[in-house]
């Protein structure tokens, strides 16, 4: 059945409501011949195409074309990673380039005398608008986006974009358009057409706080604002006072330090690598247990790893490897679920095992563990210390999986990619 529809939450500023909204994406180019023609760049960042790391959709080498987003991907981008929100859009007010805007942004725009932005209010490189959050409502789905640019057809509405009376956009280009929204927007809001001028919402303004309940809101919720050095003196007292009602010390994290130890341990006898069980087409293949290699190939190691996943286990794919470069990793989770038929989880290590990791050592011993590193010429030295972070990442590896295997009895198998770009397509289809 369908999810129940989500009413507009009171934000504390005026909806505008029923507004036609169009798509737009970083990196789309509609007309080359104006000065606002190109989403290369945006009122507020000459580099906007640099800055959120390429296109927001499909760069086919002659353009940047959008693409549908659905929920099954978080609504991001399937081709890139993004540096910045995908959640975007723009409102037609620019506070900084036009000078009727920056000249009356003190008085028009409602937060400028916040403590905040009260002293930005005369400076010319500084935006009041870039960044805030806006939320939007359309057919019973709510989601959130950040102010990244100005438009659309107009740059000094402020009647329309600080009015109260629900005013409708003095644009006339584009259906009479009163915002642009994102492609990952355009997903999240369930638009009739990727790149259309029909559909329509309603919005408002909404303070930092409430834009982090994207999706759900709860009876008796609490909204935490503050700085960031705020924000660590509330959690660590939090979490204190939580060790304390539980009766539990917060600090003492054995099934962590466990790997510690053993990371440690391999760091200051620096031992010659262990030689691979196989190499499968570029792939270093190791293996916990020596019957899990007998087929020489990496598909028959995975499918023999399944079989050890007993009916109330599951199966834990770490990633030790660059997750911008190889951000696709992400989705051998659902493969490696579907294949094993067991639950899966994804980790990108070695940050994982801090969280899920001291659950797989302290936890029931159900897991069965994949391990993916690679090999790269890109390493930088720690200073101070007489290894590099890419051995350091290593014997964070395999120091978590020798207490895996010889500590809990649990199976591994650790794929190493010699040649990452060229073996990723091949593990895959090796886990299908």
């Amino acid at each position: 059945c369908a999810p129940p529809a989500v009413p507009r939450p009171d934000t504390g500023y005026p909806w505008h409501t029923d507004i036609v909204a169009t798509t737009f994406w970083i990196g789309e180019v509609f007309d080359p011949n104006t000065s606002d023609g190109s989403q290369r760049l945006s009122t507020y960042d000459s580099d906007w195409l640099g800055s959120y790391g390429g296109c927001d959709g499909i760069d086919d080498g002659a353009e940047c074309r959008t693409e549908e987003r659905t929920a099954e991907t978080g609504y991001f981008p399937t081709a890139m990673t993004p540096r910045e929100n995908p959640f975007y859009l723009d409102l037609p007010f620019d506070d900084v380039n036009d000078a009727e805007g920056f000249a009356t942004r003190g008085e028009v725009v409602p937060w400028a005398k916040d403590p905040a932005y009260s002293s930005l209010v005369d400076d010319p490189s500084s935006s009041l608008m870039k960044n805030r959050w806006v939320v939007l409502h359309k057919g019973g789905r709510v989601c959130y986006g950040q102010i990244e640019d100005a438009g659309p057809g107009e740059y000094r509405d402020a009647a329309y974009v600080f009015g109260s009376d629900d005013r409708r956009p003095a644009n006339s280009r584009y259906n009479g358009a009163g915002l642009d929204v994102s492609p990952a927007l355009n997903g999240c809001l369930g638009f009739a057409d990727l790149n259309g001028d029909d559909d329509r919402v309603d919005w408002a303004f909404v303070d930092d706080a409430d834009a982090f309940h994207l999706f759900e809101r709860h009876t008796g919720d609490v909204l935490v604002s503050g700085s960031l050095g705020a924000q660590f003196v509330v959690w660590e007292y939090a979490t204190a006072i939580a060790g304390r009602l539980l009766g539990i010390d917060p600090f003492d994290q054995p099934d962590v330090e466990s790997a510690k130890t053993a990371t440690r341990g391999l760091l200051d006898a620096q031992p010659a690598p262990t030689a691979p069980a196989f190499v499968d087409g570029g792939v270093e293949v190791r293996v916990s247990d020596p019957t899990l290699a007998a087929s020489g190939t990496v598909a028959g190691v995975l499918a023999a790893l399944w079989q050890t996943v007993p009916a109330d286990g599951y199966v834990s794919v770490q990633a030790y490897v660059n997750r911008l470069e190889l951000a696709q990793l992400a989705g051998l989770r659902e493969l490696v679920a579907a294949d094993s038929g067991r639950p899966t989880t994804f980790g990108w290590g070695p940050r994982f095992l801090h969280s899920t990791g001291q659950y797989h050592k302290g936890g029931p011993a159900t897991g069965v563990f994949l391990q993916i590193l690679e090999r790269t010429d890109v390493d930088l030295e720690i200073p101070g210390r007489p290894f590099t972070f890419g051995q350091l990442i290593q014997a964070q590896a395999a120091g978590d999986a020798s207490v895996l295997a010889e500590g809990h009895g649990r199976p591994v198998v650790t794929l190493t990619l010699t040649d990452p770009q060229v073996e990723v397509l091949p593990l895959f289809e090796a886990a299908q």
